[in-house]
């Protein structure tokens, strides 16, 4: 994307992705990259951004530390792009879905960034590109080892010595767990943010002394949930952690803003927490994530492929540490991988030798 709008200062760029947070993350490693420019808005105005449902691009600016888009920007319109971007094409291409203006995009270069074992879908309905290069990457620089070993359980391809991809990160500290009987189902979301504050003193006592301002995200199966448990959580973070200023945001309003060093200094600032839906979490990153209420019971249909594909995705938002918090699923995949051992390993220890013979396609002891 850089190297294309360097080149010429009338390139343009489309980045297409599910969710608004996924493009508003892409401007803002735009902007830490050009940070030095004079005219930072002659560089982000040339690249538009498109997400569901696909009808039409809006256009960033930089005004006052914050990114602001509109449909109606310098470049309004689609026209002609150097160089077309779409993120998540797993998501994107659907067979179910709407694919809105996508079709109508004219473009010189395509880049298509896909990985089938995030994806909720039996298939993916990609047009056809008969000239298209396919390139698979094998490494992984973002998560640990325990990570993505621990992740594998839930991939949607059954070849493991094929599909595990080589985690070049360090080992990372143990998944955590917290499963919880749900005895007043009139409590369920209390209990949840009674569940994520355990999960928030063991990420404080695993990163000692470390800000927790963008570092953690709690990621929720839908908006609805997301809706419920707000409350109560933030609630339970001003009552039981007062001496830190923690507040919650999604990710969208956490992506409007500049990174700090790239603001002027002013007060104190809240340590900003993620709190999400899995929909709004499409190709972003945490430091430390806690996966919420994504389990349910296995019914060998299209519904396991949605389930299977959230933990997935959950776990792998995660740079250093992932935590499952669940009430117990009767029949459900954190029990099942539980109770066969598939997942034992990683939540607990004793990982080293597991995940390389997960590597290379053994099964487990």
């Amino acid at each position: 994307m850089l190297r294309e709008l360097k080149r010429s200062p009338w390139a343009r760029v489309l980045y297409v992705a599910p969710s608004p947070a996924l493009g508003l993350h892409v401007i803002q490693w735009l902007v830490i990259r050009l940070a030095s420019e004079q005219d930072l808005n002659s560089w982000v105005h040339r690249v538009g951004l498109l997400h569901s449902p696909y009808e039409a691009p809006v256009w960033p600016s930089v005004s006052s530390g914050k990114i602001v888009c509109s449909a109606q920007g310098v470049q309004a319109g689609l026209g002609q792009f150097t160089l077309a971007i779409v993120d998540e094409a797993h998501a994107v291409f659907r067979s179910d879905a709407a694919y809105g203006c996508l079709q109508e995009i004219n473009y010189e270069k395509l880049l298509l960034c896909s990985d089938d074992s995030q994806s909720s879908a039996v298939e993916q309905a990609y047009p056809s590109w008969p000239d298209i290069q396919k390139v698979n990457l094998r490494e992984v620089v973002r998560s640990t080892k325990r990570i993505v070993a621990g992740s594998a359980a839930f991939r949607l391809d059954t070849n493991m010595a094929t599909g595990m991809a080589t985690a070049l990160s360090t080992d990372g500290p143990p998944l955590k767990s917290f499963i919880f009987s749900l005895k007043e189902p009139s409590r369920r979301f209390e209990e949840y943010a009674k569940q994520i504050l355990m999960a928030l003193w063991h990420v404080v006592h695993t990163f000692p002394g470390t800000s927790l301002h963008k570092r953690v995200a709690v990621l929720a199966p839908d908006d609805h949930f997301c809706l419920k448990l707000q409350p109560l959580l933030q609630q339970r973070l001003k009552d039981e952690m007062p001496h830190r200023n923690l507040s919650l945001m999604d990710f969208k309003e956490s992506l409007s803003s500049l990174p700090e060093q790239l603001q002027a200094a002013g007060p104190e600032p809240k340590e900003h927490l993620i709190l999400d839906s899995m929909g709004n979490a499409e190709g972003l990153e945490q430091l430390v994530v806690i996966c919420v209420g994504l389990d349910a019971p296995i019914r060998s249909s299209s519904v396991d492929l949605e389930t299977r594909a959230q933990l997935y995705k959950a776990l792998t938002r995660a740079q250093m540490l992932s935590i499952i918090v669940n009430e117990h699923v009767e029949g459900g995949w954190l029990e099942f991988l539980g109770t066969s051992g598939a997942l034992l390993p990683f939540l607990f220890g004793g990982f080293l030798i597991e995940a390389e013979n997960l590597q290379k396609g053994y099964p487990y002891h």
